[in-house]
């Protein structure tokens, strides 16, 4: 795979909805008062991941390299999914649309079954479920020669990776927000089956066959360095990049009120 392929784009369905999505989020944040510039970027870059991962040259050729499916699988699950719920979508979405439809939004953002679907216990399940079910099975290559098995591997792997991203980044109102210790646990708890997925690939042996041909087994190596980074880096950078910081301020807050209780005993 190489950078090549970002620059071989094609139509696809899902273009038009990227830039309506795009639009929608650019006008509610102009009518939002003081919305965070840092926000509208999130969203932008990550419809923008998704774009990359399903009309770019990396859709293309993903039945000819694994890599370029992995890579795909990969801006669908740690790439997009966190940056859109950075962006607050919902938050901005009770701030500027009618009281009415706010309403309606916000019982669905307090319902049972979103607090179900984010739970971090169910989230994490699924998520390893989903992404060892289609790595570890004949449904990757399944997915690979059937249109719809693909679009349905690529919906479960974005939803699932939505909810297990929630407790981790989403800003309220979205329930069950990890403390950073909780979150750090949360991230070493999903890093093994990835790991194993990646070694997996790093064998010596074709694992899917639909790939055979020259330089099948680099590429193979390949797709396997993509899904080791992709469980490591994003918890690399979740760490250092949230948790770290937050407790950092809890540590603070600690030292904080441990001085004013020594002054205030004298």
């Amino acid at each position: 795979m190489t950078l090549e392929l970002l620059t071989q784009w094609r139509f696809e369905p899902i273009l038009p909805a990227l830039a309506i999505a795009a639009l929608l989020y650019v006008l509610a944040a102009r009518r939002a008062r003081r919305w965070p510039a840092r926000r509208t970027a999130a969203w932008t870059c990550g419809l923008l991941a998704i774009a990359i991962a399903l009309a770019s040259g990396i859709e293309a050729r993903d039945t000819q390299l694994l890599s370029a499916h992995m890579a795909q699988h990969l801006l669908l699950t740690v790439v997009a999914p966190p940056l859109l719920l950075i962006a607050a979508p919902a938050a901005l979405a009770l701030r500027t649309l009618p009281q009415a439809t706010g309403a309606r939004i916000a019982r669905v953002l307090r319902g049972r079954a979103l607090r179900i679907a984010c739970h971090p216990v169910a989230a994490l399940l699924a998520f390893v479920a989903v992404m060892a079910a289609t790595h570890l099975t004949g449904l990757y290559e399944l997915a690979a020669r059937n249109a719809l098995v693909h679009v349905a591997e690529h919906g479960a792997y974005f939803f699932c990776a939505l909810v297990f991203w929630a407790p981790l980044v989403a800003p309220a109102p979205v329930p069950h927000r990890l403390s950073p210790i909780g979150a750090l646990a949360y991230l070493m708890a999903a890093m093994p089956p990835m790991v194993a997925i990646g070694l997996f690939l790093t064998a010596d042996t074709l694992r899917y066959p639909l790939y055979a041909g020259p330089g099948a087994l680099a590429d193979q190596h390949l797709a396997a360095a993509l899904m080791l980074g992709g469980a490591i880096l994003p918890a690399l950078a979740v760490t250092f990049g949230v948790l770290w910081p937050a407790l950092l301020r809890d540590e603070r807050r600690a030292l904080a009120r441990t001085a004013a209780a020594g002054g205030g005993a004298r």
